[in-house]
């Protein structure tokens, strides 16, 4: 059992010592109230001993219970009440009809409770000696109340005269009561364990849930942060695209205005040389004609050096 739980449980006994403490206050208040109420021809020469000694018994478990001493205050409730009632009730010898029918299911009932505040597993001791304390009494109660009885108790003959059953059944009623609280107590015990330890591999798979979405978040982050690298990456890429395209149109541009030149500024002073050697052919022409001939040929070449070296500087 793990300490949230013990402490858990243990507060529940606590709170239950509390309860029987102004219980057991409160019936020897009411006892005390209507013992004196039947005798109050003698009042207050009449003291009723045994509900004086359960409030007494009840306000030391309080202070016991206020100053923190648990198990003291736990053995005072557990042990005491009864002792009070049966013990005066034999010295006084006041025995009478109706104590034959109830006394021994009191020691019954006064039997739980060192079965429900004491633990068998923590306080094994405590409650070994309370099942025993309270089962000697049982064995034995029948026998008291015979030798305590008063004298005008006229049901002894017949208690005597059926001794066994009557001793037998409150004996297998407080075994059975007492055996059943002890086996819900282990499987209360049990059940704690396994919630214990479902609860454990509850907080397991929650760390290992939380574990996995911590990854899963980083591994998202990742991914957006990927996400923005690639985005950046395809405006950077467009943007080279749309710079390449723009130059590839000025290139394109450049190229037209070549074929443009090509087909009318070169193509001409081209077409101007051919005519002019086609002159130099004929063999009829002069020195000063071929000379003026070759002269216009040089002049042709000039501009259509020059007309070469304007496009290289376009193309560049």
């Amino acid at each position: 059992m793990n300490i949230e739980s013990h402490y858990s449980s243990e507060t529940k006994i606590r709170q239950l010592t509390l309860i029987i403490t102004w219980l057991i206050f409160v019936v020897g208040v009411v006892v005390l109230i209507f013992d004196a109420l039947q005798n109050l021809s003698s009042f207050p020469n009449y003291i009723s001993a045994s509900p004086i000694l359960l409030i007494l018994v009840s306000l030391v478990s309080l202070l016991c219970y206020h100053y923190k001493y648990y198990k003291a205050s736990k053995f005072l409730v557990s042990f005491f009440p009864i002792s009070i009632i049966l013990l005066f009730q034999f010295l006084f010898g006041k025995i009478i009809n109706e104590y034959f029918f109830w006394f021994p299911y009191a020691v019954v009932a006064g039997s739980l409770a060192p079965s429900v505040l004491f633990s068998f597993k923590e306080n094994k001791w405590m409650y070994m000696a309370g099942i025993f304390y309270y089962f000697t009494i049982l064995l034995f109660i029948d026998d008291l109340m015979i030798k305590f009885a008063s004298d005008n108790a006229d049901v002894v003959p017949i208690v005597i005269e059926n001794k066994f059953f009557y001793k037998l059944l409150p004996i297998v009623i407080y075994l059975f009561i007492n055996g059943a609280l002890l086996f819900l107590k282990k499987q209360n015990s049990q059940f704690e364990l396994r919630l214990i330890e479902t609860n454990r591999q509850l907080l397991e798979s929650k760390y290992e849930l939380e574990l996995t979405l911590e990854s899963v978040e980083n591994q998202r982050q990742l991914i957006e942060i990927r996400n923005n690298e690639i985005k950046r990456l395809n405006e950077a890429l467009l943007s080279k695209i749309e710079d390449v395209s723009s130059e590839l149109q000025e290139k394109k541009s450049v190229i037209s205005d070549y074929i443009f030149q090509n087909s009318h500024e070169i193509r001409g002073p081209v077409a101007t040389m051919l005519g002019l050697i086609h002159l130099l052919e004929i063999k009829s022409l002069d020195t000063a004609e071929k000379a003026r001939i070759i002269n216009n040929i040089k002049q042709t070449c000039e501009s259509l050096d020059l007309q070469i070296r304007t496009i290289n500087r376009r193309l560049e």
